[in-house]
């Protein structure tokens, strides 16, 4: 199929998704005109992609205010598997934003309420807000609880090295004290860092 024959397919595809034409009626009048599975795949991809380009944005902003509903006659002409694909896409978007605010909030130690009154819930649900709260919590906890393993496990073995090296040092004539020194003050300098590490930061 020629690029310019593709375009206008493209086009007359859009329309009859507009006028809300079943999918499976539109890929057996394209297989009718001899095009592959594979190219009307493609034509009605580029369908959809125009639909979107022309009414995504606008359900996007009704999600966000809650107003779809109410506005839904603006929206009745496009083909229902192509509208509920395009509004199921932009929820993800605002979904995906909302996480990203929530764990903002999170790290801002906002209470769940608060977060709650932030983010709104004409999109998504108080409890799917409170989920994301508290896993963002745990994953900041596991986080600092496995930093502050590593510290305390590299200082502790800092101090056996320098132990080692000290007790080396004075097996051996001429051996100096000093060379285990650095790994001992690193080691009660990471243990110390470990130690001071808090994991209560949401309690």
């Amino acid at each position: 199929m020629k690029e310019q024959e593709f375009r206008r397919q493209i086009e007359n595809t859009y329309q009859e998704l507009l006028s809300g034409k079943k999918l499976e009626a539109i890929k057996s009048n394209l297989k009718a005109i001899g095009v592959s599975n594979r190219k009307a795949n493609e034509i009605l991809k580029g369908a959809e992609d125009l639909v979107t380009s022309r009414y995504g944005q606008g359900i996007m902003n009704h999600l966000e205010k809650g107003t779809l509903d109410d506005n839904m006659k603006t929206y009745e002409i496009i083909n229902s598997e192509v509208f509920q694909k395009i509004k199921n896409k932009q929820l993800g978007y605002l979904i995906y934003n909302a996480e990203v605010q929530v764990k903002i909030k999170v790290r801002e130690n906002l209470s769940n309420e608060e977060i709650v009154n932030v983010v709104g819930t004409k999109f998504i649900t108080k409890d799917q807000i409170v989920k994301m709260a508290n896993n963002e919590r745990n994953d900041i906890v596991k986080k600092i609880k496995a930093e502050k393993f590593s510290y305390l496990i590299i200082g502790f073995l800092s101090l056996l090295m320098g132990v080692a090296l000290i007790l080396f040092s004075i097996k051996n004539a001429g051996g100096r004290l000093k060379i285990g020194a650095l790994p001992i003050i690193l080691g009660i300098s990471m243990i110390g860092k470990g130690l001071s590490m808090k994991t209560d930061l949401f309690d």
